[in-house]
C-alpha cells in the first residue's frame, strides 16, 4: 500500500487501484476481466450487496457496459423509483419538463410546509441531478434554497420534478464516443468554455466550461459560477475560463493515462478569437491588451 487506504496491484501492464474508507471502497483498474474477478473474489468472501451488483451499479447508478463500442450507460431508475415511493410521489401523473413558468417566483401568502419531508425530497433527488439527470440539475439546485422555510409552493415545484422523474426513469448519461472503432481503453477529451465580461452587479465576470468524452455529447464535468478576480474585458475573462478549463483537461489526461489507458491530445473550443489568439500567444491585438498587462507587469 502507499499509504493506509490505498492499494496498488500490478502485473505487467495490468493495473489496479482500491482506496478502502471505514466500510466502503472504491477500485479502478485498466482491465476489466482481471477487474471482474477481484470484485467477484470480494463477493464471494464479504457479505457486501453493492459488490455483488457488479457491474451494473455504482453508488445508485445502473451501469450498462457496451466494451465493443466503447460505450457506457448510466441511470438512476431504481435509485429515483424508491426516492418516489419513499416520499408518497410515486402515482403522480408524469410531465413533459421539470419546472412550471413560476419557478423563481415566491408566494408570500403561501403556507409553511414540512420542512424535514421537504428537504428529504431535495436531498433524495440532489444527487441524480449531478450523477446522470443534468436535465434536473437547474430546477433541483433551486429548490434546496428552500429548506429551511419551505412552503406549500415549494412542494408543489419539488412534485413537479418527482412527476417528472416518473415518466422518464430510464433517462441517464451516454459515456463514450458512439461508432468508436479503436481501443475502448483508449479516450480523449474535449473542453467548451465561454464567459460573459461585468455581468454581475459588482463588476465580475461570470464563466463557465463542460468537458466530455471524444468529441460526442458524453460530459461528464462541468463548472460554471462568478469569477473571483477582476477582469477588465470580455478576452480577460475567456482567457481566465479557458485556463481553469485547461487544467481540468490536463487532471482528467494524467489521472487516466497513471491507470495506463491511452489519453489523446485534448481539444478545447472557445467562441473568442481573441481569447484563442492569446491562448496560443499569437500576435497581440488591442483585444488582449489587459491580459498582456496583467501576466507580464505584476
Amino acid at each position: 500500500p502507499t499509504d493506509e487506504c490505498l492499494y496498488y496491484y500490478t502485473k505487467g501492464d495490468v493495473r489496479l487501484i482500491m482506496s478502502v474508507h471505514g466500510d466502503d471502497n472504491l477500485i479502478i483498474g485498466n482491465n476489466l476481466p482481471i477487474l471482474g474477478e477481484f470484485i467477484d473474489f470480494l463477493a464471494a468472501n464479504y457479505e457486501e450487496p453493492s459488490v455483488q451488483l457488479w457491474p451494473t451499479n455504482y453508488c445508485g447508478a445502473a451501469l450498462q457496459w457496451d466494451l465493443p463500442n466503447g460505450l457506457v450507460y448510466k441511470h438512476m431508475a431504481g435509485k429515483l423509483q424508491q426516492s418516489l415511493e419513499k416520499l408518497g410521489y410515486d402515482n403522480l401523473r408524469p410531465v413533459d419538463i421539470p419546472y412550471t413558468a413560476d419557478l423563481f417566483e415566491s408566494d408570500p401568502g403561501s403556507a409553511p410546509a414540512d420542512r424535514g419531508h421537504f428537504m428529504s425530497g431535495t436531498m433524495s433527488f440532489l444527487w441524480p441531478s449531478r450523477v446522470c439527470r443534468l436535465d434536473t440539475n437547474m430546477p433541483v439546485a433551486f429548490l434546496t434554497t428552500k429548506n429551511v422555510k419551505p412552503t406549500q409552493q415549494d412542494v408543489k415545484k419539488l412534485k413537479t420534478v418527482a412527476a417528472y422523474y416518473a415518466g422518464t426513469l430510464r433517462y441517464g448519461l451516454q459515456l463514450g464516443e458512439p461508432n468508436y472503432q479503436g481501443d475502448p481503453f483508449t479516450l480523449s477529451f474535449t473542453g467548451l468554455s465561454d464567459a460573459g465580461h461585468g455581468t454581475h452587479s459588482d463588476g465580475k465576470s461570470h464563466g463557465g466550461f463542460f468537458i466530455r468524452v471524444g468529441d460526442e455529447k458524453s460530459y461528464i464535468y462541468v463548472e460554471c459560477g462568478k469569477i473571483q478576480v477582476i477582469t477588465l474585458s470580455a478576452c480577460d475573462a475567456e482567457t481566465y475560463i479557458q485556463v481553469k478549463c485547461a487544467k481540468q483537461l490536463c487532471f482528467f489526461e494524467t489521472t487516466f493515462k497513471q491507470i495506463g489507458l491511452t489519453v489523446l491530445v485534448s481539444k478545447l473550443y472557445t467562441d473568442s478569437l481573441s481569447g484563442i489568439k492569446y491562448f496560443l500567444r499569437e500576435k497581440p491585438n488591442r483585444r488582449m491588451i489587459h491580459s498582456i498587462i496583467r501576466n507580464n507587469f505584476r
